[in-house]
């Protein structure tokens, strides 16, 4: 196969691709994370009717869509990250080496207090 093409090859490609028709809705491919997102309102309606998240697997995969707990809660979104998870488990967060609860003022929930800005030492060459 050539590396290089001529522009009128290339300009017929185009017209070609251009001229092809859109493939029917039903035919269409979408990945795992995307059926999961279109099947997310009915895997929550299970889980309302009393469904557990091992039975919902089972169903999924019946039917065609394997997937893991883990996997299905991430896409999901109720997954929630390790390092936030890390840091309220020990009850204090690990930025701040006073042991506080996230920059929150003792005492006073719901103020944020203020961090010192940290500045980059100024070069020899900026200050000549």
């Amino acid at each position: 196969m050539p590396a290089r093409f001529s522009i009128a090859t290339v300009e017929a490609v185009k017209q070609d691709l251009d001229t092809l028709p859109e493939i029917e809705r039903e035919l269409r491919e979408v990945g795992l994370q995307d059926a999961i997102r279109a099947l997310a309102p009915s895997i929550r309606k299970l889980r309302a009717r009393g469904y557990k998240s091992a039975r919902i697997l089972e169903l999924l995969k019946e039917r065609g869509v394997e997937i893991s707990g883990t996997t299905l809660k991430q896409y999901l979104g109720e997954k929630k990250s390790r390092n936030t998870t890390k840091r309220y488990a020990k009850g204090h967060d690990s930025a701040d080496p006073a042991g506080g609860s996230g920059g929150e003022t003792p005492g006073i929930t719901g103020q944020v207090a203020a961090r010192p800005v940290v500045r980059a030492a100024v070069s020899a060459r900026t200050r000549e």
